[in-house]
């Protein structure tokens, strides 16, 4: 079964570890690239609760 989703070119892998504003202005860095074939995949290392940050960036989809 060929799987429908095309896979990106580029993944940004962002580790965050209670630094919710770093994270905002590193997703905010790959957002405003002018390549639009990626994915982010932001990893909490047990950190501060950054769901919020990542929710504000849903459009493109960022992972959490």
């Amino acid at each position: 079964m060929k799987n429908s989703m095309k896979t990106p070119k580029v993944t940004v892998l962002i580790g965050s570890y209670n630094r919710p504003d770093y994270l905002r202005e590193a997703i905010s860095s790959v957002v405003n690239q002018s390549m639009k074939d990626w994915e982010v995949l932001v990893m909490n290392d047990g950190g501060v609760n950054v769901g919020y940050v990542i929710e504000e960036f849903q459009d493109p989809p960022v992972l959490g």
